[in-house]
């Protein structure tokens, strides 16, 4: 096993390479997308408004509907992590529809979901707060809002490590004693 040497595949840079038809397919993908989650969030505070309980399941499952009547929908591109509260801290969390949370207006939901279309494939993960943040949950939000801010100004030379871009992404949190988990 001396003379077996292990490099990256060419392929792999490659393939990151997007032509002009791979762009303008996941731009349409994501417009369409875009549609689907619009309609999602609003039927989603409509609901909850007019006082209806609805499970993190229960809503997956309203988003995966409002995707598949899409053009050139394929299906999810992985399992919908909807979530409330205290799962929303939770890694890859996936709502199991026997034991789930209720959705609460006092409670943050966090929606991280994506779609396989013909012409391209998305991942969204979205926030919302449908009644009164807590003064905490504001502070948090605006710090984590802040980081993203700093990556999207951020001129950074070929070769800078993801370790780096993260540190940077985590200031405002850190400045405020606050950390992602």
């Amino acid at each position: 096993m001396d003379h077996v040497k292990i490099e990256p595949s060419p392929v792999t840079d490659l393939k990151s390479i997007k032509n002009d038809v791979e762009i303008e397919g996941f731009r349409q993908s994501h417009i369409r997308d875009g549609v689907a989650l619009a309609r999602y969030f609003a039927w989603l505070e409509e609901q909850l408004n007019d006082g209806v309980t609805l499970n993190e399941s229960q809503a997956a499952d309203k988003l995966e509907e409002y995707r598949s009547e899409l053009e050139l929908f394929q299906g999810l591109s992985f399992t919908t992590i909807s979530s409330t509260g205290p799962n929303g801290a939770i890694i890859h969390y996936a709502p199991d529809p026997r034991d789930c949370a209720v959705i609460k207006k006092e409670q943050i939901y966090l929606c991280d979901s994506g779609a396989q279309f013909r012409d391209g494939t998305t991942d969204v993960t979205r926030t919302w707060h449908f009644g009164t943040p807590t003064d905490e949950e504001k502070r948090a939000f605006t710090r984590v809002l802040q980081g993203h801010i700093a990556i999207d100004t951020l001129v950074f030379p070929n070769g800078t490590s993801g370790f780096i871009i993260d540190s940077l992404a985590r200031r405002a949190l850190w400045q405020d004693g606050l950390d992602y988990r």
